[in-house]
């Protein structure tokens, strides 16, 4: 609960194993070893973050490992990971958040990774309607004179090899269901959610209260890209907009009843949300006056036979 500092010096360890319930509600907790998970979730276990921040650097490390059988419940805090392929959290369970921010700075960094064994992944709305959703950040790495080198092969030659990050990686045949947060992709060759498997990532609730406002994903930066997904996976869109560079229309496999995907351009930002599908109701009517009108006509012609 401090505002104090609880830190790992030591490769491949943990600065808390937790075994049974772990409230974090301020301080810091951080490891900037090779390797290092700032918080181990061991099975049957459960962590209740509602405040603090978690950060970890180096290389191949975790922010929170969530075993098998253990639970993350985030309600808000920061958890931060800096450094080439590292994860703010590894979801091996069940994972329940509702507020809070996670920043992914590095090369084949992911902010939440959804593992094959994981049973459970929603990002819910706060319950408090004052308090701000999950935002995931996949943020931009400084390169100096960018503008001026973007254009030369050799910049293009270096982007080639660079890893892709990630703000949301679903490795797992369950549905992930995001009902509020908002994800914005920065960072060279960031992508928002890539869903490799056979499983759904859903945007929005199926209901009929669709305001375009949330879900939101941001990807207009350079070489940024919102979502991806297997062919055999589901991206349904029941809410929510997508600001991107590049049209994600094809990618989502199925949205609301009487709603269709639609795509405003504006120079070169691409804004996708739902729209309702019009009815012609006046033609409608006019075909069962016409309808009403032949009846009568025949009755009419019946009767003067």
């Amino acid at each position: 609960t401090g505002s104090g500092i609880i830190k790992n010096e030591t490769e491949n360890a943990n600065v808390i194993y937790n075994t049974g319930t772990l409230n974090i509600e301020n301080g810091v907790i951080t490891t900037d070893k090779n390797g290092g998970k700032s918080v181990y979730n061991a099975a049957n276990a459960v962590i209740n973050m509602k405040g603090g921040k978690i950060v970890t650097e180096g290389i191949g490390s975790i922010g929170v490992y969530n075993c098998e059988k253990s639970k993350l419940i985030m309600e808000n805090g920061i958890i931060e990971i800096t450094g080439f392929g590292n994860k703010a959290i590894y979801n091996n369970s069940e994972l329940e958040i509702s507020g809070g921010k996670i920043i992914v700075s590095g090369e084949d960094a992911v902010g939440i990774y959804n593992s094959n064994t994981s049973k459970t992944c929603i990002i819910k709305a706060p319950e408090k309607s004052s308090d701000e959703p999950l935002e995931i950040i996949v943020e931009a790495e400084v390169i100096e004179n960018y503008d001026l080198i973007k254009n030369t092969d050799e910049f293009k030659e270096e982007l080639e090899k660079m890893k892709e990050s990630y703000g949301i990686y679903n490795n797992s045949a369950k549905e992930i269901v995001i009902e509020k947060a908002t994800i914005k992709v920065e960072r060279l060759k960031g992508v928002g959610i890539i869903n490799k498997t056979s499983g759904a990532v859903t945007l929005g609730i199926e209901d009929e209260n669709v305001s375009n406002a949330t879900p939101i994903i941001y990807a207009i930066a350079d070489n940024t890209t919102a979502i991806v997904s297997n062919k055999s996976g589901n991206i349904n869109f029941y809410d929510g907009r997508a600001v991107t560079s590049n049209s994600i229309k094809n990618i989502i496999t199925k949205v609301l009843t009487n709603y269709e995907i639609w795509e405003e351009v504006n120079k070169n930002v691409v804004t996708t949300t739902l729209k309702l599908i019009e009815t012609d109701q006046e033609d409608d009517s006019d075909l069962d006056d016409s309808s009403d009108n032949q009846t009568s006509t025949e009755e009419n012609v019946k009767k003067s036979n």
